[in-house]
């Protein structure tokens, strides 16, 4: 390759120039073109210098730095597993989908940067590089939550902050080598301050500079990206723009900063609680009466009347397991052998938020769905509900609750408590002694509460929850009945069929021993799921697998309901729901009279309907709906906010 004297001269130039920006000679100089070397005494490379790279020029890197970091944790948003930034799309959403997207990215990007400019000399470069962090660790943590929770944070969250000391080892597999590009320009940022103690002097504090960026963001959030957005072809209504009901669209217009601050905004001036107009309750009740179908009577009606209903909600278990082998095992062999004389409801979809099991206990014992800015349990403890223990009380039920930890924990007992049972157990009930994951082994949980739940008045509704297959999926050797080898032994996904193993045994160990005690023939065992497990704390390491399987790789966030006694002739409902139907179907099993929650359960009963859809947490629709079912479903999700918060069913 031949090279003319033009390039070699300007090879010479950048290689002087880097020698005279790593040797701190930047005084006057000029670069021999012949040597490469700087020549001292000149003012040539002072005036390169000074019209290339302004004095100043670390506000300049920090706010690009911030606006490119915003870009890239879209990037992530974008990618399902929020592994592998997608670049396109995301330079799609900002820059092209929607014009004042940039406007929006920019002007929060600017909030940040104006304290800066409030420091002078080498203050500045420390400020610079401690806003930096924190702006990146702002990003970072809204990425893990969102891999954790599929779902993202805001400040509501800090009131849960103490819940999550036990589970905090659930956490650390969510931080991927992929998360260092948010922070890999701040060590090089200090190694320069540190050892450069030259670098970034005379540089003066301008207070009025500072106020007249922040008023730059101010004026561009406020008049013109509305403006931009305005003059648009099809302007995006405002109302999607500044969503609290949606924080994905959310994001993606206003920036993740964005994001941040408008959800902080939204935590300073509202109230957890409301008080509800005339209005508010008018829109309730014309949406229930929409929703009502107002279809005859079938066979499920009552079928159930007069039994016992032991409700077992399991950690993280997802449908994908249930009647599925590996390596010619099976996963679930329990809950194979109680399909034989079960009501299967193969089509439970997840629909949980940032209370995740909590939000679960919420959905299957008042059907309505969790609020959106928080955790409902947190923030909404005492809200009064149209329960399922309320409804089965009224027809002579004894309820209960048996819980493996602290009743403090995601403020799960002052909740069940005020949806009307009668007793809640909770870690103090019991002697642990062995510990799995997160809490008392089920082995141990099983045992203990065995001989509470025969001594209890009948017919009982007893609702229970399992906590040892709780991420990471860790199971003592001694317990693992699965012969997995190679690969996915040695896999979270290996982990994690492991520990559903294992609890299936023992559920069918319980459900033996309440045989024996004579009280099953007459007891309805239903089991379901509280949300996914594996793949949704470590989707991406079952992809990245070499000989993967395609049942593995099945993310429909599904979950399985499965309604056993041993008269019961076997049948699965295919029908599409949430966890929010899980409640007026049992209800209407149970013989409890329609007329007494049709008007207050937000789901449909899947044995009644002709509709069959779910909507999710993030606003999207699974199943078959039509254009009034998607409108009806996230309108509901909007009232059930309205519905918590202003108590709506407090007699």
């Amino acid at each position: 390759m031949r090279y003319n004297v033009f390039t070699i001269k300007a090879h010479k130039f950048t290689m002087g120039f880097v020698h005279i920006l790593f040797e701190g000679e930047v005084k006057s100089m000029e670069i021999n073109l012949n040597t490469g070397r700087p020549v001292k005494n000149k003012n040539i490379l002072r005036n390169i210098l000074t019209n290339l790279i302004p004095k100043d020029f670390i506000p300049l890197y920090t706010l690009l730095s911030i606006f490119v970091k915003n870009v890239l944790l879209i990037g992530l948003i974008f990618d399902q597993t929020h592994q592998l930034p997608l670049m396109r799309e995301a330079f799609n959403a900002v820059f092209q989908l929607y014009r004042f997207r940039p406007v929006y990215y920019m002007a929060f990007s600017l909030a940040c940067i104006c304290v800066i400019f409030l420091f002078k000399n080498r203050g500045r470069f420390l400020v610079s590089i401690i806003v930096n962090f924190l702006v990146s660790f702002l990003l970072l943590v809204d990425l893990w939550y969102l891999r954790g929770f599929n779902t993202l944070p805001t400040l509501h969250m800090l009131k849960a902050g103490g819940n999550l000391g036990d589970s905090i080892n659930s956490f650390f597999p969510l931080i991927h080598l992929i998360d260092l590009v948010f922070v890999l320009d701040i060590p090089f940022l200090l190694i320069a301050f540190f050892a450069k103690k030259n670098l970034y002097r005379n540089v003066s504090r301008n207070v009025v500079f500072s106020v007249f960026i922040l008023f730059v963001s101010v004026f561009g959030v406020l008049y013109i990206a509305p403006q931009v957005n305005n003059r648009a072809a099809k302007p995006l209504p405002i109302t999607s723009i500044f969503n609290r009901f949606n924080p994905v669209t959310t994001i993606r217009s206003l920036s993740p900063l964005g994001y941040n601050i408008y959800s902080s905004y939204n935590f300073f001036t509202e109230k957890s609680t409301l008080s509800l107009s005339g209005a508010d309750r008018d829109r309730i009740s014309a949406w229930y009466e929409q929703k009502n179908e107002k279809l005859p009577d079938n066979e499920y009606k009552g079928m159930f009347k007069g039994k016992n209903l032991l409700l077992i909600q399991v950690e993280s278990l997802e449908n994908f397991v249930v009647n599925q082998k590996v390596n010619g095992q099976e996963i679930t062999p329990t809950l194979n052998k109680l399909l034989k004389n079960s009501l299967y409801f193969s089509g439970i979809h997840e629909q949980v938020g940032g209370g995740n099991s909590s939000d679960s206990h919420l959905m299957v014992n008042a059907s309505v769905y969790p609020i959106q800015l928080g955790t409902t349990f947190i923030n909404n403890a005492f809200t009064e509900y149209n329960s399922l223990p309320k409804l089965l009380k009224g027809i002579g039920y004894y309820t209960s609750t048996f819980h493996p930890v602290d009743g403090a924990f995601w403020n799960w007992k002052p909740a069940l408590t005020s949806m009307g049972y009668d007793r809640c157990y909770d870690s103090t009930s019991y002697n642990i002694t062995e510990k799995i994951n997160m809490g008392i082994s089920d082995r141990l949980f099983f045992e203990q509460i065995e001989p509470m739940i025969i001594k209890q008045s009948q017919p009982f509704f007893t609702f229970m929850v399992t906590l040892s297959s709780h991420s990471p999926f860790e199971l003592p050797e001694q317990y693992k009945e699965l012969n997995l080898e190679g690969e996915l032994g040695r896999s979270r996904l290996g982990g994690y069929l492991q520990c559903i193993r294992y609890t299936d045994k023992h559920i069918g160990l319980l459900l033996d021993r309440l045989d024996k005690d004579g009280i099953l023939d007459n007891t309805i065992v239903a089991i379901t799921g509280d949300h996914e497990g594996i793949h949704k704390y470590f989707p991406d390491e079952i992809k990245s697998m070499k000989n993967t399987e395609d049942w593995w790789l099945n993310n429909d966030k599904l979950l399985p309901l499965i309604l056993y006694n041993k008269n019961i002739s076997p049948k699965e409902i295919s029908t599409v729901g949430g966890q929010v139907d899980i409640m007026p179907t049992l209800a209407y099993l149970m013989g409890v009279d329609e007329d007494n929650y049709i008007n207050t359960a937000m789901g449909r009963n899947l044995l009644k309907t002709n509709k069959s859809y779910a909507v999710l947490r993030d606003r999207t629709l699974v199943g078959n709906p039509d254009e009034s079912d998607e409108k009806l479903a996230l309108q509901g999700m909007e009232l059930s906010d309205i519905i918590i918060r202003g108590d709506y069913f407090k007699k």
